[in-house]
């Protein structure tokens, strides 16, 4: 009910910048969620996941994998889905290409400008994507995914938790290497 009433809202509504539209014909909407569900078996596959392997705060696609709805009159429309790795950590380089504002070398580091795959979910993104999960003491939960493709490496220990009981500075190892 609060999505319609939030929608509706914005077709009523006139646009103070553009006289003769109204808000939504200038509105990019997004339904997200930052982690997948905080629930369930941390390594196996879960019901609350849809199925997939892991929770919340873990690198499994169960943990990150969430949904990502996006809706944009004019721009965005029918039900597609696009298969590419997101991160809401690139909602900060697509949002400056889409202003036409160039990151400069020190902003948005991790963030990859991905509005291409948006406009057509065929588009392969190849590019390498890391993904680091970091919890602290007291969790033992250091480790780091990376993927380029279909390809999946993850790395555990001694990233950045040297402190604890087996992590040491280059004590790190591969746990996980799959296509």
């Amino acid at each position: 009910r609060v999505k319609i009433i939030l929608i509706e809202k914005l077709e009523q509504t006139d646009d103070p910048r553009r006289p003769g539209y109204k808000l939504i014909d200038n509105t990019l909407i997004i339904f997200t969620s930052d982690n997948g569900p905080n629930v369930g078996d941390n390594l196996g596959v879960n019901q609350e996941s849809g199925g997939l392997r892991g929770k919340k705060a873990k690198l499994w696609e169960g943990g990150h994998r969430v949904p990502f709805i996006l809706y944009w009159k004019d721009r965005f429309s029918g039900k597609r889905v696009n298969r590419n790795l997101f991160s809401l950590t690139d909602l900060f380089a697509t949002f400056a290409s889409l202003l036409e504002d160039p990151l400069k070398p020190d902003e948005a580091q991790d963030s990859l400008d991905s509005f291409a795959c948006w406009k057509d979910p065929k588009i392969s993104d190849l590019r390498a994507r890391h993904f680091f999960c970091h919890l602290g003491p007291p969790y033992e939960n250091d480790a780091i995914a990376i993927r380029k493709g279909s390809k999946k490496m993850i790395v555990e220990g001694g990233l950045a938790r040297p402190w604890s009981m087996s992590g040491v500075r280059g004590s790190s190892e591969s746990v996980v290497f799959y296509d």
